[in-house]
């Protein structure tokens, strides 16, 4: 679990970013590996700019790590060298951001390359982890996972399965989620649907079992 007050978008985007931008640039095994250095030296990102009033913040984030993602593939291209190690090491991400001493890689890894959750809503396709990371500027959230429902018209809309803060519980609507969202996202992606729960359903990693919520709701 990350800690507390670290937004994902900003803080993984600039690796994820560099990432994608490499694949795309060409990069060699080496040059990845400095991309992703580069682009963890400029991680950073805080819920700050999704508390209280909204913010120009809030919709700018994702492009200051896209920013420093594609720079640091370019960089890496030109043969600038970046830091090693940077999702295990000593102060990689897990350690400094995640706080735990190393990462499951399997929970990582698990479908990599083989499947990724798509919501394909009325022409639009939705990425359930983009709303997931917009939902927790919610103050309310505590944890969430976003999941596709059968829609007559639409075909799929976003159904978002919530568990509230223990302090907002019975004080915080389902649908003063999904006004929220309305209010807060793009009308494609803001799901439309909002389920609470106790607890989500987690592997032994502590990896959200997706699958099994959206199985329970095909049934």
């Amino acid at each position: 679990t990350m800690s507390e007050g670290w937004f994902p978008t900003q803080l993984l985007g600039y690796i994820s970013g560099a990432a994608t931008a490499g694949r795309l640039m060409g990069l060699n095994a080496d040059q990845m590996e400095n991309a992703f250095g580069i682009g963890f030296n400029q991680v950073g990102g805080s819920r700050q700019m999704a508390v209280g009033a909204a913010t120009h913040m809030r919709s700018m984030q994702a492009g200051f790590s896209g920013q420093g993602a594609v720079l640091a593939a370019e960089l890496a291209q030109r043969g600038i060298v970046g830091s090693k190690d940077v999702i295990e090491g000593r102060y990689g991400l897990f350690r400094t951001y995640v706080r735990d001493a190393a990462p499951d890689w399997n929970a990582l890894l698990d479908g990599l390359g083989r499947e990724f959750p798509l919501i394909a809503k009325h022409g639009f396709k939705v990425w359930p982890a983009e709303v997931e990371a917009l939902l927790f500027g919610h103050p309310a959230i505590q944890e969430a996972c976003v999941i596709a429902a059968k829609d007559s018209y639409r075909g799929e809309t976003v159904k978002a399965i919530v568990v509230l803060r223990p302090s907002c519980r019975g004080t915080v609507s389902e649908q003063d989620i999904v006004r929220w969202c309305h209010a807060t996202m793009a009308v494609y992606k803001a799901p439309r649907m909002v389920a609470f729960v106790d607890a989500l359903p987690k592997s032994g990693s502590g990896k959200v079992m997706w699958r099994q919520l959206q199985e329970a709701e095909n049934c």
